[in-house]
């Protein structure tokens, strides 16, 4: 017998569908292990000697970006080594589904060690990504 509460049994039906709930303990498991040991690789990564670019849909809802800012200011933007954070206007969780083309340009960029030193919108589209902030040693190639 389905719950009285409309928003109940709407969110039941969606966990049911195709065995949704089946994941369920996977997915506590995955988030429980994440919250143990996400402090300790941020920690890693902001000691790290590899180049480090981030990469966030400004529209993402399930990981807003005040994330990847709080990422940025604690761990990145002060490392040793290059780093830099890019922000795709049109994009929401999956940038690789919402802006494929930007999202492979900033990882050929970022591979070329040609990032920008400073602030701004890779081209005057409106929905082109818009680098914000570079962190650590330059690269070697970069563009002034």
């Amino acid at each position: 017998m389905p719950p009285d509460d409309p928003e109940i049994a709407a969110l039941t039906d969606i966990l049911a569908y195709g065995s949704g709930l089946a994941v369920l303990p996977t997915t506590i498991k995955y988030l429980d292990e994440r919250a143990q040991a996400e402090v300790g690789w941020l920690e890693s990564l902001h000691e790290s000697c590899i180049p480090t670019t981030l990469i966030w849909g400004i529209h993402d809802i399930i990981c807003p970006i005040r994330v990847p800012n709080y990422v940025w200011a604690t761990y990145l933007r002060s490392r040793a080594a290059s780093s830099a954070y890019w922000v795709l206007p049109s994009a929401n969780h999956y940038p690789q589904h919402d802006q494929p083309a930007a999202l492979a340009h900033l990882v050929r960029l970022s591979l070329s060690e040609q990032i920008p030193t400073a602030p701004m919108n890779l081209t005057s589209d409106p929905s082109a990504p818009v680098l914000v902030e570079r962190g650590g040693l330059p690269h070697h190639g970069s563009a002034p």
